[in-house]
């Protein structure tokens, strides 16, 4: 028996090549659960935006059936090559993970999986809407010279950038865990709607100082 939360599908990217300037940022890029309530990124006026839409009894099984036809060979060891990418798929309690798909030569298997990974991702779905999280990390870098006038003035005060951000970090690098809050209810929703989910960080003015501000949602 599911409850409607119960997590059915996600597909995760994560470490190698992507493990850049706001990897932290990322969400699993595709989630699916059990009352049919779909969680991903689409493209929104050039800009990756987080979306959910709920699918129909009949949308939900045929997805269902597509993902097992897809994942049910797939279970067991996979090729490994480490420094690479790394995808993995979450169904019906199994994971698989898999390092450098799309990227390594593989069997015939390999290449259905890669071929499926692509499909996921261009998948969209009527009545989509910006996807508003209860619950964020705020993640927040401090920059080095330039003009604090350049940039719009940080105005939710309730968050302090100055006590957010504790280690040194560069803004060309993956931020960390010290450099972040967890901010949820309706701090997490004003957050949410004067700043674009996007995996980006942006740019403020607090105090003086310039700080890049970015979040990641986190899912039910």
């Amino acid at each position: 028996y599911h409850q409607p939360t119960d997590l059915t599908f996600q597909k995760k990217v994560y470490g190698g090549v992507t493990a850049l300037v706001g990897t932290e940022l990322h969400t699993p890029s595709f989630t699916l659960y059990a009352d049919g309530t779909v969680i991903y990124y689409q493209y929104i006026d050039g800009k990756r935006k987080l979306v959910s839409a709920r699918l129909s009894k009949t949308d939900f099984l045929a997805m269902y059936d597509w993902i097992h036809k897809n994942l049910s060979n797939a279970f067991g060891d996979t090729p490994k090559q480490s420094g690479t990418i790394v995808t993995e798929f979450y169904f019906n309690s199994q994971t698989i993970t898999i390092e450098g798909l799309g990227f390594i030569q593989g069997s015939a298997s390999l290449d259905t999986l890669q071929e499926f990974s692509k499909q996921i991702d261009q998948l969209t779905f009527k009545n989509s809407k910006k996807y508003i999280s209860k619950k964020i990390i705020l993640y927040v870098k401090r920059l080095s010279g330039g003009e604090s006038q350049s940039w719009p003035e940080w105005e939710i005060l309730e968050v302090n950038l100055d006590s957010i951000y504790k280690k040194d970090i560069s803004f060309y690098e993956p931020n960390v865990d010290e450099n972040r809050i967890l901010l949820e209810g309706k701090l997490a929703v004003k957050i949410q709607k004067s700043i674009d989910q996007t995996s980006i960080y942006q740019k403020f003015s607090f105090n003086g100082n310039i700080y890049a501000v970015g979040y990641r949602p986190i899912l039910p």
